[in-house]
């Protein structure tokens, strides 16, 4: 293992660092570290026999967090948005500073911009007043901290997941049809890409790190419709999908848990509001990695049909 370099991945067991750890071990180059709270889960046991160094930490404490970062040339961080905006702030601040004080020579951060840079102040007083999109404006806070704290790194750009659509919110109804409920106007392109992507991205980025320290990179594969992503999920399961438009408080007062609909509402309002510079953001030509369309990937497969009301 003499020359290659140790990456530190935080979230190993997620769908996130799992996909960084995958696409690390594929090139043969580096030393892995995958980070969990639970080395002793079945998740961090399949990582072990994959041949990667298993570290217990945990982003909510930094005497750990330094200890898995020791010896370490690289480190992947990925912040839990269901820490809710101050508690996922709290989880990334503290990355960053325990690699930088580890003397980690290179971070590479899974991140969002931050709405507040183009969407005018007061615009939506509904239903967050002082927030916009919260999970986008805690990514984005980490963000800050990374560019101040002095630490080499890379911002990668993530856009909307393909495996979202697995995981949708979906209504049966009588005639055996489905209902994807959503307040994105139905014209608007997504940028989207599979989690792996990230991965892979990543990978890319770690190896060639004096091409890509201060870069912001954008993870996106193509930019999709909804409907269009529907009639893919159509053809390739054989159940009819159609789209069902909702205005933005319709959506926000679904009831997901933690207020979550609120977040998305709008989330989906500012993709379709400022179209032009979230396009500019996550250009596909612009990515390191060029990633299965949504009908390549065909994840939708997967997709079951339950009738899952949110």
């Amino acid at each position: 293992m003499a020359g290659k370099q140790t990456i530190v991945v935080i979230g190993a067991t997620g769908a996130q660092g799992g996909g960084v750890v995958d696409a690390l071990l594929k090139t043969n180059k580096f030393i892995v570290k995958g980070v969990t709270r639970n080395i002793d889960s079945p998740s961090a046991q399949k990582l072990a026999a994959k041949g990667v160094i298993v570290v217990k930490a945990d982003l909510g404490d930094k005497a750990s967090l330094l200890q898995a970062f020791q010896g370490a040339d690289g480190v992947f961080i990925v912040t839990d948005a269901g820490a809710h905006y101050p508690g996922e702030i709290r989880q990334g601040t503290t990355a960053v500073d325990a690699a930088k004080e580890a003397n980690v020579k290179h971070i590479v951060l899974s991140t969002l911009e931050d709405p507040s840079e183009v969407v005018p102040k007061g615009t939506y007083r509904e239903p967050l007043p002082d927030l916009i999109v919260p999970h986008f404006q805690s990514k984005a806070a980490v963000t800050e901290h990374l560019r101040r704290s002095g630490v080499p790194h890379t911002l990668l750009l993530t856009s909307f997941f393909f495996e979202n659509f697995i995981n949708i919110p979906d209504l049966k109804y009588l005639d055996g049809s489905f209902g994807y409920i959503c307040n994105l106007k139905p014209d608007v392109a997504l940028p989207a890409h599979a989690v792996g992507d990230i991965g892979a991205s990543a990978a890319v980025i770690f190896a060639n790190p004096s091409t890509y320290v201060g870069q912001t990179v954008p993870v996106a594969a193509e930019r999709i419709k909804l409907p269009d992503a529907l009639k893919t999920i159509s053809d390739l399961t054989g159940k009819h999908f159609k789209y069902v438009h909702l205005s933005d408080k319709q959506y926000w007062n679904l009831p997901f848990p933690g207020g979550l609909a609120k977040d998305l509402s709008n989330m989906f309002r500012y993709y379709g509001e400022f179209i032009e510079h979230v396009a500019r953001l996550r250009d596909p030509a612009k990515s390191v990695y060029k990633g299965p369309t949504f009908r390549e990937v065909k994840l939708s497969r997967r997709w079951q049909g339950q009738g899952r009301a949110p």
